[in-house]
């Protein structure tokens, strides 16, 4: 976590900078589901099938007598992979629903009048009904009589048709999967195992079942559909149809192998392999060639041949019966700057346009080399932070090359309650089509929440149901949602589901899924869940400020969209919740939602005690902590990812405590108000003499002293970055009656060492020295974002004017006083 931290806050200047570009003049539309939701929302009293598939049904069939059938289900003689697996989930489930036994056969079987066909049988010729061949990702229902026919695609097999059949016509659902947070091992072994764990399902009990199926062929809006690695490398991914992952077991979309997906560089020419040789491989920084925290030189036409040598060296593996697959490859920069400088890179952006057509011009360079012997591959890249601006120069990507656009900065991340029909992400939807026009081929990575606050409810699933629709619209080859793992908690499983369904049909209606989750998700609950569901989307539209732009992490206190009464409402519809579920599990998956409520709360209490001019009751504050270390503990949840604009704290136990300790703190005492403080003003001291000059007593000098502000990272004021050290300085004005008393003079967090000095004397640190534990490891990374207190003995201040001085030092990215400084006075007695 202190990688991501670190990484968080050394891209903070580089964020301020794209958000003030893009927070350019915009109208002050709101976004068009806004319009949409003034309507009532649909009323359900029951569950209903929201999947029921359109068009005129065949005649009945019926499947099965008081759970006894005379179907069987045929396969062929010589099944693959894909017809075995989906010929035993067909049996599986249709005995769940009937608790008859259907047995499996093969097409040498003499015909029966009542058969489910699955896959490419002997059946197929024998029909006399007309329907449409699937396309490579899709399937077709045919009904001839009593005889059903489950066919597929070259990729997937008649895996889609049979999810189709019992999902669309006869109800059953897989709402969850069994493992949420599975390892590669535990997947693949899950991926393998027979029958596939069932995970959370709702399967309807008809002993008796008569169906009118709806013959179709359906093929999928978007062709590659990808979500968390974990949903899609899943059981329940092929069961709700997803494709993408990184496996060929079923009919995935995949890579050679996951670390060839994206950020692949240095995976592609391995600095550990090349760099001593070959440092002109490596990117020209400031003079020097680099490779740590850098990119390839992308106009040296060895680097193309060293990264195509690569790839042809990992695909001259897979076996030749493997190759009609269509894999896909990742040549994409690694997830930082430190592009090169180089008089032949610049000449090749000067002649496109940006470094997006420098990338792709590489990348072009690499698919010409794989084209002839790898016929069957895809090379996929960014647009992505240095390459998302397209090229405005002539060049168009290779047949065998598709374009990632990410909708990171200034799209999701910035503007997280819009998509890309609405006028906010206009530039991106023009650096989109231009993208198109470029590569016939696009792909694309949708990201669906914020990167802090996990715990807290989203309400943004329309915008992102609207991005999948609009890239439907534009044809894309792949549409990949990277929701997180434990983002927007307690309705994760619920956007998953929803996701996979929109991926294969983008014109469903997203309140109807919703309601079919719900109602089967959480069962006699449903009604109560529904009426939280509609608050939070009611408080969305009324409330959420969406001209403000945000971050891919922001914090949550200031979002209006949690004020406004939510927190008391949410709170009585969830407790009716828990007062209406049967089952200890539904009372789980209610927590599940109510923890969320409850963590929204806490962190504005927690924000109020600690920033706020009146704190909030000491008796809430106390009752809410407890709730919430209760919640967490009983669903045993370690992480919350609380950020409060600059600093994270990740793990719950550290945030319990920070909350006790700013309690602690707070009630009893109360702190210096700010106009007794001066103007804080900054010193650079890149030489380090400012200890042997003693500038902690300069309090009168003015040469060098800027003003500065704070709490804030150097490098977003006027001062800048700094490395190295530097000075801070201000003045307090302390009232008589507190001249006897000691004082705790609090600072938040300085990046990243500190020296306090107060009226010309060192009074503390927050130091690798000052921090040390014998026996233990100490970093900067330690230090940069932890709040520390120094308590003040009386011989160290004066009534009224003070100094306060603090000398810093800093390594590397953000820099200085980023969290508030507070003196706080103690209570009479």
């Amino acid at each position: 976590m202190a990688e991501t931290n670190r990484t968080a806050r050394s891209i903070l200047s580089v964020l301020c900078v794209l958000l003030v570009c893009a927070a350019s003049a915009q109208d002050d539309a709101r976004p068009r589901w806004v319009d949409e939701m003034s309507e009532a929302p649909p009323q359900w009293d029951a569950w209903r099938n929201a999947l029921q598939p359109q068009g005129m049904t065949a005649a009945p069939v019926t499947l099965a007598v008081d759970g006894a059938t005379e179907y069987v289900i045929v396969i062929p003689e010589s099944p693959t992979n894909l017809e075995r697996r989906a010929a035993e989930e067909l049996a599986l489930w249709l005995g769940e629903i009937t608790g008859a036994q259907f047995p499996v056969v093969p097409d040498t079987e003499p015909t029966q009048e009542r058969e489910l066909s699955v896959g490419r049988t002997t059946r197929l010729d024998d029909t006399q009904i007309a329907w449409r061949e699937p396309g490579r990702e899709g399937y077709a229902i045919v009904v001839d009589g009593e005889r059903v026919l489950l066919i597929g695609g070259e990729q997937s097999g008649p895996l889609p048709a049979v999810f189709a059949l019992l999902e669309e016509d006869l109800g059953v659902r897989w709402y969850a999967p069994a493992l949420r947070n599975g390892s590669w091992d535990e997947l693949t072994d899950a991926l393998t195992a027979r029958p596939w764990p069932a995970g959370v399902t709702r399967v309807p009990n008809r002993p008796t079942l008569e169906v009118a199926i709806v013959p179709r062929t359906s093929d999928p809006a978007i062709p590659i559909r990808h979500l968390n690695w974990r949903r899609t490398y899943n059981p329940w991914g092929l069961r709700n149809r997803l494709n993408g992952g990184y496996a060929h077991m079923y009919g995935q979309h995949g890579y050679v192998d996951g670390s060839l997906s994206v950020h692949t560089f240095h995976r592609l020419v391995p600095p550990e392999e090349h760099f001593e040789e070959h440092p002109e491989y490596f990117s020209l920084i400031d003079g020097e060639r680099r490779w740590e925290r850098a990119q390839l030189c992308l106009s040296n036409p060895d680097v193309a041949a060293a990264a195509a040598r690569t790839i042809a060296n990992r695909l001259s593996s897979v076996p030749e019966s493997q190759r009609s697959r269509r894999d896909m490859i990742g040549v994409s920069q690694m997830d930082w700057l430190g592009d090169c400088q180089c008089e032949e890179c610049q000449a090749v952006i000067e002649r496109l346009g940006t470094y997006g057509g420098l990338q792709l011009d590489f990348v072009n360079r690499v698919a010409d080399l794989l084209r002839e012997d790898f016929p069957w591959v895809t090379l996929t890249t960014l647009a992505y932070r240095q390459s998302k601006e397209p090229p405005t120069g002539e060049i168009e990507a290779c047949g065998n090359v598709a374009v990632r656009f990410c909708t990171d900065f200034g799209a999701s991340f910035n503007w997280p309650y819009h998509s890309f029909y609405d006028a906010r992400v206009a530039d991106q939807r023009a650096m989109y089509e231009r993208w198109h026009e470029i590569s016939d081929r696009m792909h694309l990575w949708v990201y669906p929440h914020q990167y802090r606050h996990p715990l807290a409810p989203m309400s943004n699933i329309r915008p992102v149901a609207e991005n999948i629709r609009f890239f439907a619209e534009q044809n894309a080859e792949s549409v990949y949602v990277q929701q997180s793992i434990g983002a927007d908690y307690g309705r994760e499983p619920m956007r998953f589901w929803l996701y996979s369904k929109l991926m294969w049909d983008p014109t469903r209606d997203v309140e109807a899924l919703m309601l079919d989750f719900i109602w089967g998700y959480y069962g006699e609950a449903a009604p109560a869940v529904l009426e939280y569901h509609q608050l939070l989307w009611d408080h969305a539209r009324r409330y959420a400020d969406f001209s403000r732009q945000r971050n891919w992490i922001y914090p949550i206190h200031e979002e209006e969209i949690y004020r406004h009464g939510f927190v008391r409402q949410a709170r009585e519809i969830l407790d009716r919740a828990l007062q209406t579920a049967e089952t200890e599990v539904i009372r789980e998956r209610v927590n599940r939602l109510k923890v969320g409520v409850v963590w929204v709360e806490a962190v504005q209490l927690f924000m109020q005690m600690r920033d706020g001019e009146t704190p909030p009751p000491a008796d809430r504050y106390a009752l809410v902590r407890e709730e919430l270390a209760a919640l967490l503990q009983r669903l045993s949840i370690e992480s919350v990812g609380f950020y409060d604009g600059t600093r994270s704290i990740s793990a719950a136990d550290e945030f319990l405590e920070e909350m006790a300790t700013v309690a602690e703190r707070r009630v009893g005492q109360r702190r210096l108000p700010e106009e007794a403080w001066g103007q804080w003003q900054f010193r650079r001291d890149p030489d380090n003499r400012g200890v042997r000059e003693a500038w902690y007593t300069d309090a009168g000098e003015t040469e060098g002293w800027v003003p500065v502000e704070v709490p804030a990272f150097l490098g977003d004021t006027q001062v800048g970055e700094v490395e190295g050290w530097g000075w801070y300085r201000t003045t307090f004005d302390l009232p008589a009656e507190y001249a006897d008393r000691p004082l705790e003079l609090h600072f938040g967090a300085v990046d990243e060492q500190a020296w306090v000095y107060l009226n010309g004397e060192q009074v503390g640190e927050h130091s690798l020295e000052s921090e040390l534990i014998p026996g233990e490891e100490i970093t900067i990374e330690d230090l940069w974002n932890q709040p520390f207190t120094l308590r003040i003995a009386p011989e160290h201040f004066e009534v009224g004017r003070n100094t306060l001085v603090v000398r810093i030092h800093n390594e590397v990215g953000a820099a200085g006083i980023h969290q508030p400084v507070r003196i706080y006075l103690p209570q009479d007695g």
